[in-house]
């Protein structure tokens, strides 16, 4: 009696194991762009370049379109100059050593004149004394003024590269340049016109990864789908492999069915966007 029951919950456990284990078939999945671009103009201006045409392929920061620039790079020369002339400032401390030395030389004319009055009462008069005094510390005053110009003039320095900055960066946004690599699928603008802040210039597309994206019931998603395998057959009995990246938390209230979507590589092109697939997913080797 006992060896039925061991071999009934055996074949049971077996059972079970391979319902838990089975492909899930989701029908009439999608193939979506995964890595795709609107570009548009950063400023207003004339479009003076424009390097896309439809087919044409671009590596990632590629110079796509230019608009006019004159005025940003005049910007940029004369905060060069600025910043130029600033540096020479904060780096000449010519007041500084020159107070400091005639300092020294005041205070030591002081030394001895207070050395002299020391030996002989009369010998130097109190308004020389007075004199003397002043100058050093006027000298004193002078080398702290050095100093303080010194740090403005470091400080205007500091300025003038933020406003080099600021002036390169009016030229970058003047550049419209490729945030992927892709192909252009659709351009919106001309050389010679007049474009505003936002207007979208080309769009750029990318076709190396797709996503599949389809539904699969609410029990079914409730395995834990995310990490699955996912397999698409193409009409030619070849397969595309790939893995489940996002599993929606919510189940639509009409069909009871859950959003999935699978990143499938297409680096060989035999996908496109927009194509209706079948897709197999099942679980992991390691599960």
């Amino acid at each position: 009696m006992k060896h039925y029951l061991l071999t009934f919950c055996l074949l049971t456990c077996s059972a079970l194991s391979a319902t838990a284990t089975e492909p899930i078939v989701v029908e009439s999945a999608v193939l979506q762009l995964i890595d795709h671009a609107d570009l548009a103009a950063g400023e207003s201006g004339l479009l003076v370049e424009l390097n896309a045409s439809e087919g044409k392929t671009f590596a990632k920061g590629d110079v796509i379109a230019r608009i006019d620039d004159t005025d940003a790079r005049i910007a940029e020369q004369a905060a060069e100059a600025e910043l130029a002339l600033a540096k020479a400032k904060a780096e000449n401390d010519v007041a500084i050593r020159t107070a400091a030395a005639a300092q020294r030389v005041a205070e030591a004319e002081l030394a001895r004149s207070e050395e002299s009055i020391a030996k002989f009462a009369k010998s130097v008069s109190q308004s020389q004394m007075d004199i003397e005094r002043l100058n050093v510390d006027k000298l004193k005053l002078e080398v702290e003024a050095g100093k303080h110009e010194l740090h403005l003039a470091r400080l205007s320095q500091t300025v003038a590269q933020r406003k080099l900055e600021a002036a390169r960066l009016e030229i970058e946004r003047r550049r419209v340049l490729a945030p992927i690599a892709g192909v252009a699928v659709d351009i919106e603008a001309s050389v010679g016109e007049w474009v505003e802040p936002g207007q979208k210039l080309v769009r750029v597309v990318s076709t190396h990864r797709l996503k599949a994206e389809g539904f699969v019931a609410a029990d079914q998603a409730a395995q834990g789908l995310d990490g699955w395998q996912a397999e698409i057959e193409l009409a030619d009995g070849s397969r595309v492999t790939g893995g489940v990246v996002f599993v929606s938390p919510e189940i639509d209230p009409i069909n009871k069915q859950v959003r999935l979507w699978a990143e499938v590589e297409n680096s060989e092109g035999r996908l496109r966007p927009g194509q209706t697939v079948s897709m197999q997913l099942q679980p992991p080797v390691d599960r």
